[in-house]
């Protein structure tokens, strides 16, 4: 296991230890349980602009996010970044606003980290902060059993900005699974 394994295994043992057991509110019909709150993105797709050429396109690894509530969730994962490096991350995320469109749930917000292990150093002019906008698309309402799991898969897309001096802006697509 890398550091950064033990790093993001530790993170999940300390969200264990500190998170209060839950009750399922049985009002809502919402399952409030630990597993409940965890989702995992995993990133399939990048883009730069305005020069992709010089980039890694293959940003593999992994985030996981833990909801303390229905806007607000920890966040740590690890992945290779864009320049080619190892990339471990610590953060919270942060989506005011959800829009219900049929079946469909649309979150806009943000995400802001640190870079635990220096992967953006030298690319970062705020290293070692890390900063985002994201959206998360994700199945809701989907009651017959043969869909059901579809409340629990979505996409998220990470909008890393490139701020001045010709810094290219990332586009990344990832693939939410809610446990």
């Amino acid at each position: 296991m890398t550091g950064a394994g033990k790093l993001i295994g530790a993170a999940a043992l300390a969200i264990i230890l500190v998170t209060p057991a839950r009750a399922e509110d049985a009002s809502s019909g919402g399952d409030s349980s630990f597993s409940s709150r965890l989702t995992i993105a995993v990133p399939f797709f990048s883009f730069h602009t305005p020069n992709d050429r010089d980039f890694n396109d293959h940003n593999w690894g992994g985030v996981l996010f833990y909801a303390l509530d229905d806007h607000f969730s920890l966040a740590a994962g690890d992945f290779t970044n864009s320049y080619r490096r190892n990339t471990a991350i610590a953060g919270v995320s942060l989506t005011p606003w959800t829009i219900s469109l049929s079946r469909i749930q649309i979150s806009p917000g943000l995400l802001a980290g640190f870079d635990l292990n220096g992967g953006y150093k030298g690319h970062d002019p705020v290293s070692p902060l890390l900063g985002a906008g994201i959206i998360k698309l994700g199945g809701r309402y989907f009651d017959d059993p043969n869909y059901r799991f579809l409340n629990r898969l979505g996409l998220m897309m990470t909008v890393i900005p490139g701020f001045g001096g010709g810094r290219s802006t990332a586009f990344n697509l990832a693939l939410t699974v809610r446990l």
